[in-house]
């Protein structure tokens, strides 16, 4: 699990450095799709290099501020889009805001991995992410008017659905918490791989 700056780039003058990166830079293709790079935002180049980093079974888990899960700006919907279409994309927890010290705002999971296609113990999923909304969970660290923390009920009770998701099935829709979307689903969403808009509106 990796927690990459959130939004690195957005108030600089110059951005992250986006035009530093060579465009026959590896990480910057999906398959045979070439993918364009934000200027002003670093969030998908993150997505991008965990990705990279994967052998062929792996599965990488890093947090990100949840605007990512739906904004619009061509270069980072696109990579959104890459990765949900090409079967990357494996689960999305949703979590409250304030579980940081340096930051009140709400921020996501996302998980990605190389082993949707079953075996090794692994479920077949392809075809299908699963949504968790964890944004009613969490209560405020003692003493503490501002932090909140995930209690190890909360905990078990996101992972729990993740491993089962993972290795047995996907699990049976709890409205408000979980359920597993299809990509037609996502698809009738504009690609906004947001579970609250998919799941529970």
């Amino acid at each position: 699990m990796r927690i990459p700056p959130f939004n690195d780039g957005s108030k600089g003058e110059h951005g992250w450095g986006a035009d530093r990166i060579p465009d026959k830079d590896p990480r910057l293709t999906l398959g045979s799709q070439k993918l364009a790079l934000s200027p002003r935002n670093a969030n998908t180049m993150w997505m991008l290099h965990f990705l990279s980093h994967l052998k062929d079974g792996g599965t990488a888990g890093f947090v990100m501020a949840t605007g990512e899960l739906s904004n619009g700006e061509t270069a980072r919907f696109e990579v959104r889009k890459a990765l949900v279409e090409q079967d990357y994309v494996d689960c999305i927890v949703q979590l409250t805001g304030q579980l940081f010290a340096n930051t009140q705002i709400p921020c996501s999971l996302w998980f990605l991995s190389k082993n949707r296609a079953g075996g090794n113990g692994y479920w077949k999923r392809t075809g299908e992410i699963l949504f968790i909304d964890g944004r009613k969970l969490g209560t405020l660290i003692p003493g503490s008017r501002k932090q909140k923390q995930l209690s190890a009920e909360d905990i078990e009770r996101i992972s729990s659905c993740y491993r089962a998701f993972r290795r047995k099935k996907t699990p049976e829709t709890v409205k408000g918490f979980v359920r597993g979307a299809t990509f037609d689903e996502i698809r009738k969403q504009g690609l906004c791989a947001c579970g609250g808009a998919i799941c529970w509106c």
